[in-house]
């Protein structure tokens, strides 16, 4: 990936699903602005920010994620895969008249992990991969493995496969 840049990208509110860096997720498109905003996208560079809606507020750090494939559901509401890309704080915004808000994405990168930070990483990791071994799916620790920084292993840590 190259590095992140500030950028103006149009937002899809996340009312009820947590989109992190390193995540993809099938996400069901069917309301107005988030249509707008899937349309904005398919129009730019593939890229849209996905930003967290609290009791009708933004919240004020999203993530930048790229728009995968789609196809129809049975009820008519288009699905896409997205995968998370980047944090990213939210600047000043403007909509567009096809009915897209769009902000400014400013890249919020990890800082240098802390040695305590790297110390519980590997702890955490060691802890995981043990429990995965230890499940029958060794495959997945490979995954784990992939994990290059705390910040990292503790995005993967959010994804839970159902």
């Amino acid at each position: 990936m190259e590095t992140p840049k500030s950028e103006l990208l149009p937002v899809l509110p996340m009312d009820d699903v947590v989109v992190l860096p390193h995540m993809s997720v099938t996400l069901a498109v069917d309301g107005d602005s988030q249509k707008a905003a899937i349309e904005a996208a398919r129009q730019g560079n593939r890229l849209i920010l996905l930003v967290p809606r609290i009791d009708g507020q933004f919240g004020k750090i999203g993530t930048v994620a790229r728009l995968g494939e789609s196809a129809e559901l049975p009820t008519g509401a288009e699905a896409f895969i997205i995968r998370g890309e980047y944090r990213a704080h939210l600047g000043s915004g403007q909509a567009d008249i096809g009915g897209a808000l769009w902000v400014k994405a400013d890249p919020a990168p990890d800082g240098e992990p802390s040695q305590k930070a790297v110390e519980l990483g590997r702890e955490y990791r060691a802890m995981l991969e043990n429990l995965v071994e230890s499940r029958g799916v060794p495959q997945v620790i490979q995954f784990l493995r992939a994990a290059k920084t705390p910040s990292h292993l503790s995005d993967l840590a959010a994804i839970r496969p159902t």
